[in-house]
């Protein structure tokens, strides 16, 4: 065994040394567990992102049949003009004592049902191309999502590996602390100071 001084000196320095591992350990492992806590935000920050945007598109997906009625609607608004149109053609070939059938009144009609007709193929063409402008802003809605989802995914993983990260620092704190102990035990059984020669 060695000699009281010594004694008192490696146990006082073994007991430090100890301490300062362990409180290392924990320091470490407490950012490590505020780090975790910030992936876990993010996580759930990511995760209001991806509602968010899936209520965007789907609510961007009710504006395509939004475009295919507003075009329903002009084609009505088209055929109605067509018919009072044709209507008022009719009552005035009727006033002249003309067959409406035949002669300069059929081609007044043929000529506006033709005219009628290709504003209502444009109307329908431009209720298609709404329509398809708005499925590829719902894609691209859609697609956005799938990113944020994948920034979901990796801030769990990455608050995961943290977390355990954290636990194995303390648990290697802890060893560290009590190995650390240990060796001063062991010095301590040594004679003289730092295994000198103690006299007798």
């Amino acid at each position: 065994m060695c000699d009281p001084v010594s004694a008192v000196l490696i146990g006082a320095s073994t007991a430090v040394s100890a301490y300062g591992q362990y409180k290392a350990g924990q320091a470490k492992s407490a950012e490590l567990t505020s780090k975790a806590a910030i992936y876990r935000v993010q996580s759930d920050i990511a995760k209001s992102n991806v509602n968010f945007l899936n209520s965007e598109a789907d609510i961007m997906e009710t504006t395509q049949s939004l475009a295919f009625a507003k075009s329903a609607l002009a084609e009505t608004r088209i055929r109605k003009a067509q018919d009072l149109l044709e209507g008022a053609n009719r009552a005035d070939a009727a006033a002249r004592n003309l067959d409406p059938s035949t002669g300069s009144p059929a081609l007044i009609t043929m000529r506006n049902a033709m005219q009628f007709q290709s504003d209502i193929d444009m109307v329908r063409a431009q209720g298609s191309t709404e329509a398809a402008d708005v499925l590829m802003k719902v894609a691209n809605i859609r697609q956005q999502g799938v990113g944020a989802q994948g920034q979901v995914f990796t801030a769990g993983i990455s608050d995961a590996s943290t977390m355990e990260a954290a636990s194995n620092v303390k648990t290697a704190a802890l060893i560290g602390a009590g190995t650390t102990l240990l060796s001063g035990a062991v010095a301590m059984k040594q004679p003289g100071l730092f295994g000198g020669r103690t006299t007798t």
